[in-house]
């Protein structure tokens, strides 16, 4: 099994899709459900086809309860200040000025999207591409083991993860029973 994708529940499409793109998502598609709703699906620039994040809104409904068992997504920024600048030019500004949490680790911060869903942005100077997952598996789970070829994953946060867990990628084995972790 994989993670694949997320969904969050939003009131107003047009503005949820621009909010999305300032962070550099883009519109993969839409898919209505019936007369009850519609699916926007989107990507970060070369996800491929499976998209990443999935916005649903439904008709009729104009505020949803975000509880208190939601967390956020995180997402990472190569220059955490330029993206900051960036988002700024469009109104988008952190919950707070980007922080460490313990002392060496990266810089982060949150901003909120329309309806109150909080991102992570998390600032990751070492390019994506330099990271590989182990044993010939891809960001998106394919397995390319003994096929000859590395694919190299993208926003992968956990070489410098901001809670001090270790460097190391932690992946599970290709064991048959899917138990153990490296």
């Amino acid at each position: 099994m994989a993670l694949i994708h997320t969904c969050y529940r939003i009131t107003d499409i047009d503005r949820s899709v621009a909010f999305y793109n300032a962070l550099g998502f883009q519109e993969i598609g839409r898919i209505p459900i019936r007369d009850e709703a519609v699916n926007v699906f989107m990507n970060q620039p070369g996800d491929g086809d499976m998209p990443r994040l999935e916005l649903t809104y439904n008709f009729g409904v104009d505020r949803y309860e975000l509880g208190s068992g939601y967390g956020h997504i995180a997402i990472t920024a190569a220059d955490l200040d330029g993206a900051l600048a960036r988002l700024a030019e469009q109104g988008i500004e952190p919950e707070k000025p980007p922080y460490s949490v313990r002392e060496g680790g990266s810089r982060l911060c949150f901003v909120k999207d329309p309806d109150g869903y909080r991102i992570e942005l998390i600032e990751q100077p070492t390019p994506a591409g330099s990271l590989r997952l182990p044993r010939g598996r891809t960001g998106s789970g394919d397995r390319t083991a003994g096929q000859g070829r590395t694919e190299q994953p993208r926003a992968i946060t956990c070489a410098v993860c901001p809670h001090g867990l270790s460097s190391r990628l932690l992946a599970r084995k290709q064991d048959p029973g899917g138990s153990s972790w490296l």
